[in-house]
């Protein structure tokens, strides 16, 4: 199996580029944010020239993420061939899924699939306003990407789309590979929450180390009693955090939750410039990177894709990646002088919103 990371929107953006550029068969992209707004990165011209070729070009959007995509960019997409749906719409009448209440959910996943044979799977969004971001974002080929291709199909159906996907030959790989790496999806649907499930079992049988990064820090009590348990274990637990993020709301979230782990034994570090990764480390010999963050959005309400890996040589990278970030970091430390008069207050509204943040 081979694989690449990513640690910059802009690196992820050159690698997506040139698979798009190769394909011969087909493109299915399952995206939250797309702004093709870069003038380095024309991604949409890029699609319209690979479907003019003859490439099936499927794109799924989010309706919230995305929607400045509505009207007459959709229009355009169509009459060159490429088939556009936004996830959480108004559903056709004759959907069997519009009454399952799967209209409340989001997705942000950020998934790229080439020809059934490439895989790109992380936090990366699209758009001008991210190509200096610090991110993860990883490529895969082997039998691990005909699961990005049933769980694109998924989302492809519930949308509305009709047309037969192509899935890849199933080609024989040893059982021990496929066991290196775990495709991730979250459908947080009737209450479950196969995330929730995934890190409280991780968390739990940790036995000396846990890294996070994310850009939102802003965990469920039951998150935060779970990194209790392992610090008293002696599990050292760290996160990764942008010093500031680009949503305002989330820094005050950030500070709070920062305050209450830190004295709990968590060890903080800020990166200066933003980083937009979501990954996770436990006792560095199992690794996840993907798009869902540390927050009620991405355990409750979204849509989420990532893997999870054993492999050696993917956890070394991962372990040097974040290691760099650690490196590059300020480590967090309560302010001097205590609580300012209004901290009070923005613990308790922070807490309020939390199971919508």
């Amino acid at each position: 199996m081979q694989y690449n990371f990513y640690t910059t929107s802009e690196a992820a953006w050159d690698a997506m580029r040139e698979a798009i550029q190769a394909a011969q068969k087909s493109i299915y992209w399952e995206l939250y944010i797309f702004y093709d707004d870069a003038p380095t990165h024309r991604f949409l011209d890029l699609l319209k020239e690979r479907a003019r070729a003859g490439v099936k070009v499927k794109i799924i959007l989010d309706s919230l993420g995305s929607f400045q995509f509505f009207g007459n960019l959709q229009a355009d997409l169509k009459s060159h061939g490429i088939e556009l749906l936004y996830f959480n719409r108004l559903l056709p009448w004759w959907n069997p899924h519009r009454f399952r209440r799967w209209w409340l959910l989001r997705t942000h996943r950020k998934m790229l699939i080439v020809d059934g044979r490439v895989g790109f799977v992380g936090g990366v969004n699209i758009g001008k306003k991210y190509q200096k971001w610090q991110d993860l974002h990883l490529r895969l080929e082997g039998g691990i990407v005909r699961r990005f291709v049933k769980a694109f199909s998924r989302s492809y159906r519930i949308t509305g789309g009709r047309d037969r996907l192509y899935f890849p030959p199933k080609k024989n790989e040893s059982l021990s590979k496929q066991m290196d790496v775990l495709f991730l999806e979250h459908w947080p649907v009737g209450g479950r929450s196969f995330l929730k499930k995934f890190y409280k079992e991780k968390i739990a049988n940790a036995g000396r180390s846990i890294v996070f990064a994310t850009p939102y820090f802003v965990p469920h009590a039951w998150l935060m009693r779970a990194l209790k348990k392992a610090i008293r274990r002696g599990v050292n637990v760290s996160v990764i955090l942008p010093r500031t993020t680009d949503i305002r709301l989330f820094d005050m979230a950030n500070k709070v939750f920062m305050e209450r782990g830190f004295r709990d034994g968590i060890k903080f570090f800020l990166l200066p410039e933003m980083i937009h990764a979501k990954a996770l480390l436990v006792d560095e010999r199992e690794g996840v990177v993907g798009s869902n963050n540390i927050d009620a959005l991405s355990f409750d309400y979204n849509l989420e894709a990532g893997v999870a890996f054993g492999d050696p040589a993917m956890i070394v990278d991962l372990r040097a990646i974040l290691d760099n970030w650690k490196a590059n970091s300020a480590i967090y430390a309560e302010p001097a002088g205590g609580r300012k008069w209004y901290h009070g207050m923005m613990v308790w509204f922070i807490k309020l919103i939390q199971p919508l943040l």
